[in-house]
C-alpha cells in the first residue's frame, strides 16, 4: 500500500479558532462565563459593595420578607441581611474552588502524562493507585480527616482535589497514550 504523502492532509485546511470564539457560539457558554465573570468581581469587591455587615443583627428585620424593607433579600431569623452574607461568601467560595481545581490538575495531569509518555510499570502503578482513590468514599475520608485535624477549608478543598484527580489523569493518560502511538513526518 502506497500513501502519498504530498497531498495527505491538503484537501480541508486545518483553521485553529481562538477560544474566546468558540465561547461566543454557545450560549450555555456565554452565560456560563457571564455567571463566573460575576461571582468572581463579586469575591474581588466585596468589602466595598455589601450594603451591612454580614454579621449585624437587626431585630426589628428578623425573618423579614424580601424587598420589603432596607434588606433586599430580607432578613434570616437572627435578623441579619441575607445579601451581604451572600457577598461576604463569595470569596471563600472562590478560594475554594481555586485550591480544588489547581490541586486536581496538577496531580491529574502530572501523573497522567508520565503514565501515558513512559508505559510499562508505571502506568501499572499509577492506575491501579488512582482506581483506589476513584473507590474511596470522599466524604467518609473528609469527617475521618476533620476527626485527626482541626477543621481547615483549604484541607478540605485539597482533600477533595485529589479525590478528584483520577478523572483527569484517565482523560490526559488516553490522551498521551493515542498521540503517542501516532505516527509523524518530519
Amino acid at each position: 500500500m502506497i500513501i502519498d504523502v504530498s497531498t495527505a492532509g491538503s484537501s480541508a485546511p486545518v483553521v485553529r479558532r481562538a477560544l474566546f470564539r468558540q465561547i461566543l457560539r454557545s450560549p450555555l457558554a456565554v452565560v456560563a462565563s457571564v455567571v463566573l465573570a460575576i461571582v468572581v468581581i463579586v469575591a474581588i469587591l466585596q468589602p466595598w459593595i455589601m450594603p451591612f455587615s454580614p454579621q449585624q443583627v437587626t431585630l426589628r428585620l428578623t425573618n423579614a420578607p424580601p424587598f420589603t424593607s432596607e434588606y433586599i433579600l430580607g432578613g434570616d431569623k437572627f435578623g441579619r441581611d441575607i445579601v451581604s452574607r451572600l457577598i461576604a461568601g463569595t470569596r471563600g467560595a472562590v478560594v475554594a474552588a481555586i485550591i480544588l481545581t489547581s490541586v486536581a490538575l496538577a496531580i491529574g495531569v502530572t501523573f497522567g502524562l508520565i503514565a501515558g509518555y513512559f508505559g510499562k510499570i508505571f502506568d501499572t502503578i499509577s492506575s491501579w493507585i488512582f482506581a483506589v482513590l476513584i473507590a474511596a468514599p470522599g466524604i467518609i475520608i473528609l469527617i475521618a480527616l476533620y476527626t485527626l485535624i482541626d477543621v481547615s477549608t483549604p484541607l478540605a478543598m485539597a482533600t477533595l482535589g485529589v479525590l478528584s484527580s483520577p478523572g483527569i489523569f484517565y482523560l490526559v493518560r488516553t490522551l498521551i497514550m493515542s498521540v503517542r502511538n501516532q505516527l509523524y513526518f518530519d
